[in-house]
């Protein structure tokens, strides 16, 4: 028969048990470094110093701030000690401490003429400490003996702590940098907290860092990204550190939300007021790029210009993207006016051409917009002015023209193609016809569906970049192969020289100059006859 269950149960804690594992609650072993700085900073310290003997294993900490009234609310769990202001302002977990006592071997703590010295046993077990009088000083020493941190790694992270926070700290005698503590910049106190953006607080920076942010909670980073250009003191009394380490908020998705919020709505503000006291050509000009960035390209929709920055042509040979990158394009060298756009004296193309390099005609198109000098917009927020004006490039039906003089099979390393030698070669859009000079290729060149032609003007037979057209060249681990590149443009020249008109003699003298055949010493001083039947096969007959 079992034991009678208890008729009600309530929440219990095993002291012994927290205690024994509360040094795992730390997750690194330098945040005990944190917890000291944010400690002197609630002590109304004016600074806090750190000095590391490397070969002793001990630091040494030292504030000027209040100091330590009960040492046993020190080392009470849960239960900070605090004055009622500095509770209220800085709601205090009562936790941090802890980090210090596991963090080594032996602490001291010395404050107002009194010190206690004790080991992390002594704390798991709950042995008394004694309470020793020692010399009066201001603020609050500590000393860590025992620590396993290497000094650089104690440097490294302090430069990291000290980054944003509110008072100066100092190791080994030098001052760190803190160059994202709120008193070091200009901003403006939100909702969210106090937040400084370049571009809008910072007027010598025309950076745009977007909404891309670096949040700091009482000093110390949580939120966002390490290399933000936006810095945020958040409200701490609204946004909440993750205990133990504070290095991450609670509902940090609704706070990067929010922080993301209040971003666009003070770059909105400060855009709003430059469009209203600039022209409007500078306005486009300087702040469009930041209009994009911060989701406030709307406010372009009625400005009568569209930035030179947002408009490119074509001024290369058109070739296949590597990592999506259009690099034969080239920015324009003026912006376009409202009213020249609706009057017709500049034509506007959208970019809806250079989506999709894999359609048959792709590089026919590009190569139509080089010829006739096209003017292409970047892109136009919906509601935008020009957008009914805007031609689309890739919806007219294309036409490639010209009369094929000869034909032959390409087999490259990688590019396979059928080439044709062209008189007249020319490329023809919506009624508009223009001749190129320059080899184009055209159709699919995919495994499946592998129709593709390279198309050889005449008048210039040169490959160019043709094989550039087919395949850009990347190998399975991302590395570009100019090997195989080279390969094939050699074989693809051989064949165009030849369907051009090569003396057969210039061809024979290349193929063996390919083959290595000057450095053979057994023919030196020898003179063969070459036959070719009519299916290739070769006879080689040695002459007396």
């Amino acid at each position: 028969m079992g034991l009678a269950q208890e008729k009600t149960v309530s929440s219990s804690v095993n002291e012994v048990r927290l205690l024994e594992h509360l040094n795992k609650f730390f997750s690194s072993s330098t945040v005990v470094l944190a917890e000291i700085m944010q400690n002197s900073r609630r002590a109304g310290a004016s600074g806090v110093w750190f000095e590391f003997d490397e070969e002793k294993a001990t630091l040494t900490v030292k504030d000027n701030g209040s100091g330590i009234e009960d040492f046993k609310a020190l080392l009470t769990l849960a239960g900070s000690g605090w004055p009622d202001k500095v509770a209220f302002e800085e709601n205090p977990f009562g936790m941090g401490f802890f980090s210090v006592c596991f963090a080594c071997r032996i602490v001291t703590v010395k404050s107002k003429g009194c010190k206690i010295v004790f080991t992390s046993e002594d704390i798991i077990e709950k042995r008394p400490i004694n309470i020793e009088p020692c010399e009066h000083f201001a603020g609050t020493h500590l000393t860590l003996e025992g620590l396993t941190v290497k000094a650089k790694i104690l440097k490294k992270a302090l430069l990291g702590y000290a980054r944003g926070f509110a008072i100066p700290v100092c190791f080994q005698g030098e001052e760190l940098p803190r160059p994202y503590a709120k008193a070091a910049l200009t901003g403006v106190d939100t909702e969210v907290g106090f937040i400084h953006i370049p571009g809008i607080h910072d007027h010598e920076s025309d950076w745009c860092a977007g909404n891309s942010y670096r949040a700091y909670c009482q000093g110390f980073f949580v939120a966002g990204d390490i290399y933000g250009g936006i810095i945020i003191h958040v409200n701490h009394h609204r946004y909440v550190p993750r205990m133990p380490d504070r290095d991450t908020l609670v509902d940090e998705r609704q706070a990067d939300q929010d922080f993301k919020n209040q971003i666009r709505m003070l770059w909105r503000e400060f855009l709003q007021n430059k469009k209203e006291t600039m022209p409007a050509i500078a306005f486009a000009e300087k702040y469009w790029h930041t209009a994009e960035t911060t989701d406030c390209l709307d406010l372009m929709n009625d400005v009568p210009v569209i930035p030179r920055s947002e408009l490119f042509l074509v001024d290369s040979t058109p070739v296949r993207s590597i990592e999506g990158d259009c690099m034969f394009t080239r920015m324009s060298s003026a912006s376009a006016l409202m009213r020249d756009v609706v009057g017709g004296k500049i034509v506007l193309y959208s970019n809806s051409v250079f989506a999709n390099e894999d359609s048959v005609d792709y590089f026919a198109r590009v190569m139509f917009a080089k010829a006739k000098n096209l003017c292409f917009v970047e892109s136009l927020p919906e509601g935008h002015w020009a957008i009914p004006y805007l031609i689309d490039l890739s919806k007219p039906a294309v036409t490639v023209g010209g009369q094929c003089i000869a034909k032959q099979k390409f087999f490259g390393r990688i590019a396979d193609a059928e080439v044709e030698l062209v008189r007249g070669l020319s490329v023809s859009i919506g009624g508009d016809t223009v001749f190129l000079g320059e080899a184009v290729a055209v159709g699919s060149f995919c495994w499946t569906d592998n129709s593709g032609k390279i198309l050889v003007p005449e008048s210039n037979p040169d490959e160019g970049e043709v094989l550039h057209q087919i395949s850009n060249y990347i190998d399975e681990d991302g590395n570009y192969r100019e090997d195989r590149f080279e390969d094939d443009l050699t074989c693809l020249s051989d064949l165009i020289a030849i369907m051009v008109g090569e003396l057969p003699e210039k061809t024979v003298h290349k193929c063996l100059a390919y083959a290595g055949a000057p450095q053979k010493s057994n023919l030196r001083s020898c003179t063969f006859e070459v036959c070719f039947d009519e299916n290739g096969r070769i006879s080689v007959k040695r002459c007396a």
